[in-house]
C-alpha cells in the first residue's frame, strides 16, 4: 500500500508538471484564512494525520500530503501533540513542525516564596498536566521560575525538572559563598535563603536581610524571624500575634536560637545569592518602613526601637484615617 501511495504520488506529480510542479505545492501559501490550534492525537497515523489537517483547513489535498511525507521518509517521525499553524502555511512548513515536534508551548509560573504545598496546589489546578505530583519534594527543594511545557507533560516530570534546577542554583550559590560564612552545608544555606526571601520586600534589600541574620548567627542571638514563626505555626501573615511568639515549636526563632530544621519556602536566586554573600554590615535589627516598601536597619536596640514606634504610628495613623 506505501509503496502504490508513492507511485500514484509521482505519476500525479509528473502528470501535473513533474517535480516543478511538486515543490511549487510544497511551498505555496496554504488554504488555512486564520490561524488554528490543533491536537493530532498520539498514534495517529500519516494518512489519519493528512485527514485531520484537511478537515482543519490546514492543507488542500491530504494525499499531497501523503505522498510528501513518504517521499521525505519523515511519515514514521510525524509526532502527536498540540500544534499552532499559522495563517496560509505552507504543506513544507506544516510537514516540518510535525516532523520536530514543535507542539505548543505552555508555561507555569512559580513565585519565589511560594511554598511546596502552594506549588503543589498550582500543579493541581493545571488540566492541561497528567499525572499525580508525586514524590512530594522537601519544602524548599522546588526552583522558582517560568517553566514552559507541552499538553500533557506530566506533572512528575515538571516537579522532577523544578528540583533539578534547585540543585543546581544551591550548588552554585554554596560554591561561591564567603569563605566566612558560618553556615556548614548548603542545607543550612537554603533554609537562610528562604529566611531573606520571606522578609526581604524587595532583591535589593536581600543581602542587607541576610547580613543581620549572619551577624546573629554568629553572635548566637535568636533570629526573631516573624516568617518562621508564621510557617511553623501555619499562620496567615496578618493572623501572626505577639502570643504565637511564645509558642514553643522548632520553627520559632524567637524561643529557639539559630536556623529552623528546614526550610520555610522556596527561594530564588536573588535570595540564594544573598545568604551565601551576605552584606559587610553592623546592623542586628530591621523594621519594615511605614509603607512596607524595604526595611530600616539598626545596629543597636535602642536605635531598632524608634523605628518600631515609627512604624506603628504611621499604622495608627493610617487606621485612624481608614486607608
Amino acid at each position: 500500500m506505501r509503496r502504490l501511495v508513492i507511485v500514484t504520488f509521482l505519476l500525479l506529480a509528473l502528470a501535473m508538471g513533474g517535480a516543478a510542479w511538486l515543490l511549487r505545492q510544497v511551498d505555496v501559501t496554504g488554504p488555512l484564512a486564520s490561524p488554528v490550534e490543533m491536537t493530532i492525537p498520539a498514534g495517529t497515523g500519516s494518512r489519519a494525520m493528512a485527514k485531520q489537517l484537511a478537515a482543519a483547513g490546514v492543507i488542500a489535498y491530504p494525499w499531497l500530503f501523503e505522498g510528501y511525507v513518504r517521499v521525505r521518509g519523515v511519515a514514521g517521525r510525524l509526532k502527536a501533540g498540540e500544534y499552532r499553524f499559522n495563517k496560509g502555511v505552507s504543506l513544507r512548513h506544516v510537514v516540518e513542525k510535525l516532523a520536530e515536534g514543535a507542539v505548543v508551548q505552555r508555561s507555569l509560573t512559580i513565585p519565589e516564596g511560594y511554598t511546596v504545598k502552594q506549588v503543589l496546589a498550582l500543579l493541581a489546578a493545571r488540566e492541561d498536566l497528567k499525572g499525580e505530583a508525586l514524590p512530594i519534594p522537601a519544602e524548599g527543594d522546588v526552583f522558582p521560575d517560568t517553566y514552559n511545557f507541552s499538553a500533557g507533560t506530566s506533572r512528575p516530570t515538571l516537579l522532577a525538572t523544578m528540583t533539578a534546577r534547585m540543585e543546581t542554583e544551591v550548588a552554585a550559590a554554596w560554591k561561591s559563598r564567603a569563605s566566612d560564612t558560618p553556615l556548614e552545608t548548603a542545607e543550612e544555606l537554603l533554609i537562610l535563603a528562604s529566611i531573606v526571601q520571606k522578609e526581604a520586600a524587595n532583591e535589593a534589600e536581600m543581602p542587607q536581610i541576610a547580613g543581620v541574620f549572619t551577624n546573629r548567627l554568629r553572635k548566637g542571638m535568636k533570629l526573631q524571624a516573624d516568617p518562621t514563626v508564621i510557617y511553623g505555626a501555619d499562620l496567615k501573615d496578618n493572623d501572626l500575634k505577639s502570643k504565637d511568639m511564645k509558642e514553643d515549636h522548632p520553627f520559632n526563632t524567637y524561643v529557639h536560637a539559630g536556623l529552623p530544621p528546614t526550610p520555610i519556602a522556596n527561594p530564588g536566586r536573588a535570595a540564594l545569592r544573598a545568604a551565601a554573600n551576605p552584606a559587610r554590615t553592623d546592623a542586628l535589627f530591621f523594621m519594615a518602613l511605614p509603607d512596607r516598601s524595604g526595611h530600616v536597619f539598626s545596629r543597636d536596640y535602642a536605635t531598632h526601637q524608634k523605628a518600631v514606634k515609627a512604624y506603628w504610628a504611621a499604622y495608627n495613623q493610617r487606621k485612624k484615617e481608614g486607608q
